[in-house]
């Protein structure tokens, strides 16, 4: 009977032994099922994190590039208008250059138009007193020649007159003479 208690005993013991076995094994089972769980959400946890990180890092990125293509954009923006700005102000200043030219040259034409008509101005006085100078001399030889005329004119009534004179005077002699003959 005691071996029997004692093989009872020992079965119980076994059994307990072996269902504590079970027991270890099922609850190791379901331990490594909750680790494997937990390891799983974690895994997923830091995909989300990961997939996340990298949205946030493709985002960041997005908005760079965004960023950097604005400031190139207005980069360029701001070159051309500086390159606008600065044609502009070529422009201008070559205008402005023209029309100084221009009036500079306006100015000289002017000038020398000026001092043409003052010398032709004084061309024309010239002529006008070498004009006026042979008008006189001419009327002064006119008036000579008219003078020359009328003494040579003169002389010649004179001379007619003396010599009518001096032929009455001879007619008168000769009749005298011929009234003395008689």
């Amino acid at each position: 009977r005691r071996l029997r208690e004692e093989d009872l005993r020992l079965d119980e013991d076994r059994r307990r032994h072996e269902e504590r076995k079970r027991d270890d094994v099922k609850r190791r089972e379901v331990e490594r099922r909750f680790d494997d769980a937990l390891r799983d959400e974690e895994d997923k946890w830091r995909k989300e994190e990961l997939r996340r990180d990298e949205d946030k890092r493709r985002e960041a990125e997005r908005r760079l590039d965004s960023a950097l293509r604005d400031d190139d954009k207005r980069r360029e923006e701001r070159l051309k208008d500086e390159r606008w700005r600065r044609e502009n102000d070529r422009r201008r200043d070559d205008e402005r250059r023209r029309e100084e030219e221009s009036k500079w040259e306006e100015r000289r034409k002017e000038e020398e138009r000026m001092r043409d008509a003052r010398i032709e101005d004084e061309r024309r006085k010239e002529e006008l007193r070498r004009d006026d100078k042979r008008r006189q001399e001419e009327e002064q030889r006119r008036h000579e020649e008219e003078l020359g005329q009328r003494r040579q004119q003169e002389d010649s009534w004179r001379e007619e007159e003396r010599r009518r004179e001096e032929s009455i005077r001879r007619e008168e002699e000769q009749r005298k003479r011929e009234s003395e003959r008689r």
